[in-house]
Order: structure tokens, then C-alpha cells, then sequence
């Protein structure tokens, strides 16, 4: 019989306080976020776990009546201050609110179905439209209101009423505001993500909402937060307990917290013996703990690779950017008959990084669409990954149109053309990847999604490119026909690669190796 951990109730450490999220004074349970008493000079009063490309993952816990832990938790909160500025220009396409709502939905459940700790259902994990603040003089959490009119603020998902303000829409924009509902119109908008579009009837939302200093918002951007039980252990971490090292224990900043029970024993110098996961208590030998310990790295690598299998054909999505950090390890328990670190359970901690798109081709048989993938935002270089898949690149070429068809039954046009650059040598990317050109069309740009078809094999530099289908409106067309033949120099083009599970599978090799050779002193490299 395997006993929860997490299940006994402990208290928390001393500059430590827990604040109730739900749940009123009577009630048996109460979710609640972890916050410290003396805030953080960097990391300011929440225990921040993770930072995700749009979430913080904060730490929480489950509290009974009398103000113990009964459960940590973890908290997955929306982030989109940085959204903006890591999407690929051409993502402002396919990427807006309507788009992030269903990529967050679709990472609860995958959190939900692919991981070794439960994600639990909560009030909090409905979808919600108001902002939530932690007031940390009161130590209660609020949905903040107007002061006259003691409405709460919501936020404004009225297409057509934003657009007729002037304001930036939400379903095709990754932009938010807030407003008071029932004002409609009238209301004055306090938009919450940045370099969002402003006028005479918006506010800031630090100015009308922060007022008090004390008032400290910990989900500004609505929706839903994901809960989940903790998985505190980094994949490092787990690696340096079985090394005989101690671990250092949960959130950012100067002060980690550590709870009580089996972690406490593993963060503690002195209990390093068989708390650690030893096979025998007698460590009879260094042969058996050898064997033991490449067994159980062996049995993480292979936990990991089935999760990641487990997962990309739950979402049908590969994910590019799997690095260690990707996985945390949960100690499910404690048996009597093994060490503890032989129940140890891997868990994801992210969603798949692709965004998938079409793309209509027309061969000599017939006409079909064609799925590519490509990142929610540059991958930065990383030894987890080929350099050529690190990051789209940009560049200026030569751009020539050499022929503009039109399928008849259809209507699309398929178009063929040359590209030259001398980047296009220097990056050798041009037999594995897409291109995005920007073609200038009476003072627009026309993105045109290519096809590299061949190389001239005078020109190194110089490429002959195809386009799947688009649509062209009378004007485009006969601008695109006179510009036949017609060279456009400084034509702005991406290259992106093209995507897919080798990259995963790239990932995952080095993240088998970097757990097999921990604490053995060999470099990576």
C-alpha cells in the first residue's frame, strides 16, 4: 500500500503565509496561494515555480480549518506580457485571443490526461472574465470592483462594440481590456496588455484597479487558472538526490520554501544515507549503488520518452523546444518494501510549442492540402535542438515572378518564381524549409507561403520557389501579371524550417544523454 506524501497535513515555514483563493471561513477545505511575508526583492511576494511563454506557474496549496497543508499545488496562471514581442511577425495571422483561449484549454487537458500528478477541479478553473488581485494587508484575494458603481470589472469580449470605439478586438487581436458590463459603451476600458491601442475612454488599469499598494494582481488577464498537484522536483534535482546531493527546494528567489515530511529529509544534508533512495540501507557496496543508480536514470529516460509519445498523439502536435525543464519528477509515495525514489513519476510541464497551418498544393493528379507546423515563438539557440531548427530566419532578397496560374475549378492561383540571396547560401536552409515572402502589391505586402522546386546551379545563392494556392482579387492579379519577369530587390522574406517529431526525437537524445552522464563529470559537449 502506497501512502500520499502530500496527504499529511504540515505547516508552513516561518515567512511563509497561505491566503485563501475560495472557499468561505466555514468551509472544510480552502484552495489557497502561497505568499511571503517579507516580499522578495526579485520575485516580489509569490513563490513562482515555472515561467512558461504565456503562464507562471505559482505555488499553492490545500488547506484544512486549522491552517495546515494538506496538499501542495501548483498554480498555472496566464502571462501575456511578453506575448507580443515572441511571436513571429507572420503568427499575428493565426494568433489572436479566440486562438490563446483554446491553446490554454487545450493544456489543461493534456496536463490532465498525460501526467503522473492530478489536475484538480476547481472554481477557479472555470472561465473566468475578471482579473484576480491578492490584497496582501487584508490577506483575501478579490475581483476588483468600481468604486461607485461597485460593478465588478470584466473583460470586454464585444467585437463589434470595441472595434466601434476604436479600440483593438479581442477575437482577432491578442490584446484585452476591461470593462463594466452593464455600462456598455459608456464604460470606460482599461486595457491590460501592453501597447494595446488607447483614447479619451481608456484608463490605465494600474491607476483605476492598483490604487493601493497592498493590491497586487496575481491573474490580470482573466481565464481560467489551471490547478495542479506539485511535481516539485527538476528533473537536476532528482538527478543530484540520487548522486547523494541534497535538494534545494521550491520557488525563485532567496528564500526557497521547503515542506515538511519526505522533502524536508531530502533537502537535509544529514539524511542522505537510505532516505535517498538507496537500494540497500546497508550500501553494501559502490557496484550495487552504481547499478541501482543507472538503473533508475535509465527508467526516468524512458518514462519521459513515453510521456512525450503519450502526449504527441493525444494533442497530434510535436513539440520543439523539449528541454529538461519540460519534466518535473513527482515522489508519489512511500512503500515498504522500496525506497522511495524508486515511486518517483514524471510529469509534463508544457504544451506542445507548434501552431499548425494548410497549405493547398497542386500536383500533376490532383489538388491537396498539405499540414505544416511552426512555433509559437523563435526558438533561441539551444543544445537541445539542430542549430538549423533553433529559429526562423529573415532576410532580403531578389524576388522574380516567372508565372501566375489559375485553377479553374478552384479560382486560386499557383505562382512560380526565383528568389536570390547571399544569406540563402550562408544559412543552407533551403531544401528543409518554407519561405514566407512579403510581396509588395500597390503599397501592401501579400505573403506569399513557398516552396523551394530547385537550385540554379550557375547561381548558388539563387533559388526557383513555388506558392501553394491563394486567392487574388482583380487588382492583385493584374498587378502580379505586370510585374512577370520584373525583378523586386529588398523583397523581406522568412525562412522558416520545416518542422517536425525528428526534432523531438533531436531533443530527446540529448536530454538521454545529459541524464545518463549526470554527476559523472563528462561534459555534455
Amino acid at each position: 500500500m502506497t501512502e500520499s506524501l502530500f496527504a499529511i497535513p504540515s505547516t508552513l515555514d516561518e515567512g511563509f503565509q497561505a491566503i485563501s483563493l475560495d472557499g468561505s471561513e466555514d468551509s472544510s477545505f480552502r484552495l489557497a496561494l502561497i505568499v511571503r511575508k517579507q516580499p522578495d526583492p526579485a520575485e516580489g511576494p509569490f513563490c513562482r515555480l515555472r515561467q512558461l511563454a504565456e503562464a507562471n506557474v505559482y505555488l499553492g496549496c490545500l488547506m484544512d480549518r486549522s491552517q495546515r497543508v494538506v496538499q501542495w499545488l501548483e498554480l498555472w496562471v496566464r502571462d501575456y506580457d511578453n506575448i507580443a514581442d515572441s511571436l513571429h511577425e507572420n503568427a499575428f495571422d493565426i494568433i489572436n485571443n479566440a486562438v490563446l483561449d483554446a491553446r490554454w484549454q487545450r493544456q489543461r487537458d493534456l496536463l490532465a490526461k498525460s501526467g503522473a500528478v492530478t489536475v484538480l477541479s476547481t472554481a477557479l478553473d472555470e472561465q473566468m472574465d475578471c482579473p484576480l488581485y491578492i490584497d496582501l494587508y487584508n490577506k483575501v484575494a478579490i475581483f476588483p470592483k468600481d468604486e461607485q458603481s461597485q460593478m465588478h470589472w470584466t473583460l470586454c469580449k464585444e467585437d463589434n462594440l470595441l472595434k466601434r470605439l476604436g479600440l483593438a478586438a479581442f477575437t482577432s487581436t491578442v490584446h484585452r481590456y476591461l470593462y463594466l458590463e452593464a455600462h456598455g459603451a459608456d464604460s470606460i476600458f482599461l486595457p491590460i496588455t501592453p501597447n494595446a491601442p488607447t483614447h479619451s475612454k481608456t484608463k490605465s488599469a494600474d491607476t483605476v484597479i492598483s490604487a493601493r499598494s497592498t493590491l497586487v494582481p496575481f491573474s490580470r488577464y482573466g481565464g481560467s487558472i489551471i490547478v495542479r498537484a506539485i511535481a516539485p522536483l527538476s528533473v537536476e534535482g532528482y538527478l543530484n538526490v540520487l548522486n547523494g546531493k541534497s535538494w534545494s527546494g521550491m520557488g525563485s528567489g532567496r528564500k526557497p520554501l521547503l515542506p515538511s515530511g519526505l522533502y524536508r529529509e531530502i533537502a537535509d544534508d544529514l539524511s542522505l544515507g537510505y532516505s535517498a533512495g538507496r537500494l540497500l540501507p546497508s550500501r553494501s557496496g559502490s557496484r550495487t549503488w552504481k547499478l541501482e543508480n543507472l538503473y533508475l536514470k535509465v527508467r526516468l529516460f524512458y518514462e519521459i520518452v513515453q510521456l512525450v509519445k503519450r502526449c504527441v498523439e493525444q494533442d497530434r502536435k510535436p513539440f520543439f523546444s523539449l528541454e529538461t525543464s519540460s519534466f518535473a519528477v513527482h515522489l508519489a509515495g512511500q512503500s515498504a518494501s522500496a525506497p522511495f525514489l524508486w515511486d518517483a513519476e514524471v510529469a509534463i510541464n508544457q504544451v506542445s510549442d507548434a501552431l499548425d497551418f494548410s497549405v493547398e498544393k497542386q500536383s500533376d493528379l490532383d489538388s491537396r492540402e498539405t499540414t505544416y507546423f511552426r512555433t509559437f515563438q523563435p526558438l533561441p539557440s539551444s543544445i537541445y535542438r539542430p542549430e538549423a531548427l533553433a529559429q526562423h530566419k529573415s532576410l532580403l532578397a531578389e524576388v522574380t515572378l516567372l508565372d501566375l496560374q489559375r485553377d479553374r475549378d478552384s479560382g486560386l492561383y499557383q505562382i512560380e518564381g526565383s528568389m536570390r540571396s547571399p544569406d540563402l547560401q550562408l544559412m543552407n536552409l533551403a531544401s528543409k524549409s518554407l519561405y514566407f515572402i512579403h510581396y509588395p502589391v500597390r503599397g501592401k505586402r501579400l505573403k506569399l507561403v513557398a516552396e523551394m522546386t530547385g537550385m540554379d546551379p550557375q547561381l548558388p545563392d539563387k533559388i526557383r520557389f513555388q506558392t501553394g494556392k491563394i486567392r487574388l482579387n482583380s487588382e492583385q492579379e493584374m498587378a502580379m501579371k505586370a510585374m512577370r519577369g520584373v525583378e523586386q530587390a529588398g523583397t523581406y522574406c522568412e525562412v522558416l524550417p520545416v518542422l517536425g517529431t525528428p526534432c523531438d526525437l533531436y531533443s530527446l537524445g540529448i536530454i538521454g544523454m545529459e541524464i545518463l552522464f549526470h554527476g559523472t563529470g563528462t561534459s555534455l559537449a
